[in-house]
């Protein structure tokens, strides 16, 4: 009986402590729509699925890229396939290529885009080859597939470390969790990223390490705005007292 009326007293203690807390967080935050807004994009980054419709290329297990070199034709036994299961980049295989349209969601960009990949190796010596090309769906995505169209001398060079999987700059992180697998002409992918995941838990708190929240931003910019103000009203004293 006395360990019922201690959780009958304590727990809605810690209820009340709870709902409070979150309360006076969300006051920090400002407009709670936007906290709640930031919360649902953070959690989204979590994620990454697609649905894949287009050709895989003639594959046999560790065949380097799972293209045979032109002019050899396709034996039987070379299976048109693609597939990657990785929990992290230091613990991944994978062997196979294709070229396909691909719909569904990386993070907060949803869409759909043409693909072409090219994957190959065990662990930290896995070689990629990735081309994306955006074809519809909302600013996120575009940005995403569209970012670094426009290289410098230095992203061409990280556009050629990219061959090593381990530098891909355009793809999946480092620590990537997730799989999958293209069979002739229809293939899927599920990726979970955890660092995201962190970011959005850390966000439930206030706390925005990747710097991706509204709120964030919002601030970022007044603080460049303010900036370039008073380096404006610098410059006119400067103006005034040389006159």
């Amino acid at each position: 009986m006395k360990f019922f009326f201690y959780c009958s007293k304590t727990f809605p203690k810690r209820k009340t402590l709870l709902a409070l807390g979150i309360l006076i967080l969300l006051g920090f935050q400002g407009c709670t729509s936007t906290y709640f807004y930031d919360r649902g994009q953070d959690f989204l980054d979590c994620w990454q699925f697609q649905f894949r419709v287009g050709r895989a290329e003639p594959n046999l297990i560790f065949y380097p890229v799972g293209v045979p070199s032109p002019g050899i034709k396709p034996y039987p036994f070379f299976i048109p396939f693609y597939g990657n299961i990785r929990l992290t980049k230091f613990f991944q295989m994978g062997t196979g290529s294709f070229h396909s349209k691909t719909y569904g969601m990386l993070g907060r960009g949803m869409g759909t885009w043409e693909e072409s990949r090219a994957e190959w190796g065990l662990s930290i010596l896995y070689y990629s080859k990735i081309k994306r090309k955006f074809l519809s769906g909302n600013d996120n995505l575009s940005r995403m597939l569209n970012e670094g169209a426009a290289k410098d001398e230095v992203g061409q060079t990280a556009e050629k470390l990219g061959d090593v999987d381990v530098f891909q700059p355009n793809d999946r992180s480092l620590f990537n969790i997730g799989a999958g697998f293209h069979l002739v002409t229809v293939g899927f992918d599920f990726g979970f990223e955890p660092l995201e995941f962190f970011d959005f838990f850390f966000g439930i708190f206030g706390i925005d390490f990747k710097k991706d929240d509204i709120a964030t931003l919002r601030s970022e910019a007044s603080d460049l705005l303010q900036g370039e103000e008073k380096e404006g009203m610098q410059e006119d004293f400067g103006t005034e007292a040389r006159r």
